[in-house]
């Protein structure tokens, strides 16, 4: 019993310590050595195993023109003292252009089984003329670990030590019940050894055979003491590499906290902009409200200039009238000149001669006296060739400025045709067709004329053969 108690205490302490070691898993790094001018940067792997190659990705990246460039990377392995050149490369030879990316390539080398572990340092070594000064920069640091075993490696084979270290738990646990179970049997033998003395040489040998598992399990516990020991080693390493974990970590949380900084202001500057939106939508709202005032007085502007067409038209048919009566002073006046005429020449006879053979001519040749052409007077006064009936009814007008006529009134109250309808022309056989004109429901309204001051309602002839300018008689 005193011997199986150091045995379970030593086996809960190493299940105790396997348990609380983390598992650690290697990764990449990437390194940067830059002046204002230039950055080279390097993407290298975290670890490297004795007996493997390995890969460096060498990206250089010019920020102004440069000319001459040169970049040489030197790997170098070192433990101890001892220091072995893995990699000499030059990466970029002269060099010159404008700011862009110069080189993005991998370089790579190899640790043998024979070289020892240790640590791979690189140097980078890159020269440059710019504005015809010349620059010259080194830099050096630490890059990856060389290791008989890599981190997945290691924690593989901390796996399979808890494996082991349950199983010898278990045979621990089942050692010491059969330890107690043996201490049992002895006491109940020596209560009974005065009367089972033929007994003693059966329980001898059998406590010989015990003796024989516990050596054996303590040649175990040796082998687990030592194997422990390697771990606890192994685990000092994890416990430094996880510092170095946990300063990354701080610098992240330091990023990140700059970050919900710039949302926070982003947050604002938002809310800032909502408030501006607002604000227009009240504009527009306004203006709409605008709009509508001004379309209802755009709606009365429009009703009153068909009243003032209205009494334009009515003007207009006060001109006619004033136009006839200046044709019959006109047509006086011509009867009075021929007479004064007739008097000049004292040929009484013979100017009424003159005066008859004249008309005659006129009449035989169709000739009117023609009047001036204004273009922005009114038509001339209609006149009728038949009777008032509705079907046979005529008027005879003049084509004014822009080939346009006036229908009648008389002929407008009998179509139902108002100041601002709507009227179809077409041609029917060599004349002139008009009616009013049935607007379909879905139809858009052409516009309204580009002049509404203008002083008649007019049809536009669609030949312009039939709008002739007359010169004055």
């Amino acid at each position: 019993m005193k011997g199986s108690l150091p045995i379970a205490v030593i086996g809960l302490l190493i299940v105790v310590l396997a348990f609380s070691v983390d598992t650690v898993y290697a990764s990449t790094f990437i390194s940067s050595v830059h002046d204002d001018r230039l950055t080279v940067t390097l993407t290298y792997p975290a670890e490297v195993k004795r007996g493997t190659c390995f890969q460096v990705r060498v990206e250089v990246f010019a920020h102004e023109p440069l000319s001459h460039l040169n970049v040489t990377i030197k790997l170098e392995l070192r433990s101890g003292a001892t220091a072995l050149t893995l990699l000499s490369s030059q990466v970029v030879n002269r060099w010159s252009g404008l700011p862009s990316t110069v080189t993005n390539t991998l370089v790579g080398a190899c640790v043998t089984t024979s070289q020892p572990t240790g640590i791979i340092v690189a140097r980078v070594y890159f020269e440059y003329l710019h504005s015809g000064d010349e620059f010259n920069l080194t830099n050096f640091f630490q890059m990856s670990f060389v290791r008989d075993q890599t981190y997945e490696e290691l924690a593989t084979l901390y796996g399979s030590a808890s494996s082991e270290v349950g199983n010898l738990r278990s045979a621990l646990n089942e050692a010491l019940r059969t330890i107690g179970s043996l201490t049992e049997e002895i006491r109940r033998l020596r209560s009974e050894v005065e009367r089972q003395r033929a007994e003693i040489i059966a329980l001898q040998r059998e406590r010989s055979e015990l003796e024989n598992r516990l050596n054996a399990l303590s040649a175990l516990y040796d082998r687990l003491r030592r194997a422990y020991e390697a771990l606890e080693s192994n685990h000092e390493k994890l416990i430094r590499e996880h510092a170095s974990l946990q300063t990354v970590e701080s610098n992240l949380r330091k990023s990140y906290e700059e970050l919900v900084r710039a949302h926070g202001a982003l947050q604002t500057e938002f809310e800032k902009l909502r408030e501006e939106l607002t604000t227009l939508k009240a504009l527009h709202d306004d203006l709409k409200s605008r709009h509508n005032t001004l379309s209802l007085a755009h709606e009365e502007s429009v009703r009153t200039i068909g009243t003032l067409r209205g009494a334009l038209e009515e003007r207009g048919r006060q001109i006619e009238v004033l136009n006839a009566m200046l044709d019959n002073a006109l047509r006086e006046r011509m009867v009075f000149s021929n007479v004064v005429i007739g008097q000049a020449l004292g040929l009484g006879g013979l100017g009424a001669l003159y005066l008859m053979e004249r008309r005659r001519t006129r009449k035989a040749s169709g000739h009117q006296p023609r009047e001036p052409l204004d273009h922005d007077s009114p038509p001339s006064p209609p006149v009728r060739t038949s009777g008032d009936e509705e079907n046979t009814s005529a008027s005879v007008l003049r084509v004014i400025s822009g080939r346009r006529i006036t229908i009648p009134k008389s002929m407008a109250e009998r179509l139902g045709v108002k100041v601002g309808d709507l009227v179809e022309v077409m041609m029917v056989d060599g004349h002139l067709s008009v009616k009013p004109f049935t607007q379909p429901a879905d139809a858009r309204l052409p516009p309204e004329p580009a002049e509404p001051s203008r002083r008649y309602s007019s049809v536009q002839l669609s030949r312009p053969d039939q709008a002739r300018s007359r010169s004055p008689a």
